[in-house]
């Protein structure tokens, strides 16, 4: 096992964390790898952060760009990789240091060009929150249609771009959407695609960092998300037709998503935007209720929100109040 694996790191404006972050990477028991550094028009110290650990190790490469978002950061990153492997970490966000070693090694022993780990999500008060996987597995590999399955049921994994490394050669062709949150989204179901064989893992190894002035935790409402589910679903139900049922639940539930982003942040919808939102949800309605994968709890948000917008804000906040999520 001596493939180079390249490891991209975003930066704008974490000076706060970004020591933690690239320590996290240089100290990886796997030692062939190349560290970018993407500075990505910081205002702050970030950028001379980045470059004074270039002095403390030679894997590192610092870059600096003129800001063009996550999305432009990252393809800066994937063009500049010179390795035969990729994986991104945000650079507010840390990894465990047998992270790469453990990706790179399911992905070898199992013939495989993405591997996937699992999360642990950690606060700003220091408090870390595991998200726990209900019936995971160890050692799940999955073909294409296996891998999009799963990735729209979020029983073992998400859209997000960390948690995984990629063989590099899938990037061909294929670049993060500049400009659009929930970035990941619309590319994840496409790599998958171009993937022979995808293993996930049950192993925590990267700590995914809550802080409020995240991307995740922005109070704007955008539709991206989506867009995002709207393109894969036509993608998807194309080339993978048994796949219907479950992209066009995940559109519904984008769509849910984002009204209720509009009820927690009290966001008055525009009249036509708010009757879209109605109509797609009862015209997909039918395919989520014959959806064998999605829970019940969400079958029933979406049959309440297709029927009653009325009661399903008042549900909405009461399970939203008890649950307290």
């Amino acid at each position: 096992m001596n493939k180079k694996v390249s490891i991209v790191v975003p930066i704008y404006n974490v000076e706060k964390y970004l020591d933690k972050c690239i320590n996290s990477v240089v100290n990886q028991t796997y030692k062939n790898i190349e560290i970018l550094l993407i500075d990505d028009g910081s205002t702050d110290n970030s950028g001379k952060i980045a470059e004074k650990w270039t002095k403390k190790d030679d894997r590192i490469t610092v870059y600096h760009k003129a800001n063009g978002g996550l999305s432009d950061a990252r393809n800066y990153g994937i063009k500049k990789a010179n390795g035969n492997y990729i994986c991104f970490i945000d650079s507010d966000d840390w990894v465990e240091n047998n992270y790469i070693e453990r990706l790179l090694l399911k992905i070898c022993e199992n013939d495989c060009d993405i591997s996937i780990c699992n999360p642990i999500y950690d606060f700003e008060d220091s408090i870390s929150k595991v998200k726990q996987k209900k019936n995971s597995k160890n050692n799940y590999i999955m073909n294409s249609e296996e891998a999009i399955l799963q990735l729209n049921n979020f029983r073992y994994f998400d859209m997000s771009a960390w948690c995984k490394l990629y063989k590099i050669e899938l990037f061909n062709n294929i670049k993060f959407p500049k400009g659009k949150y929930c970035e990941d989204f619309y590319i994840m179901y496409k790599l998958f695609d171009k993937a022979n064989k995808i293993i996930y893992f049950n192993e925590y190894l990267y700590h995914y960092i809550q802080r409020k002035g995240s991307i995740t935790n922005s109070k704007n409402l955008r539709y991206d998300f989506i867009y995002a589910a709207y393109q894969q679903m036509i993608f998807v139900e194309r080339k993978y037709p048994k796949l219907k049922n479950v992209v066009r639940s995940a559109y519904a539930s984008s769509i849910l998503t984002i009204y209720n982003k509009s009820i927690e942040n009290k966001i008055l919808l525009k009249p036509d935007i708010k009757e879209k939102f109605i109509t797609e949800v009862k015209n997909n309605y039918k395919y989520v209720k014959e959806n064998s994968q999605i829970p019940l709890i969400k079958k029933f948000q979406i049959f309440l929100f297709s029927k009653n917008r009325t009661i399903y804000k008042i549900f909405f906040k009461l399970y939203k109040l008890v649950f307290k999520i």
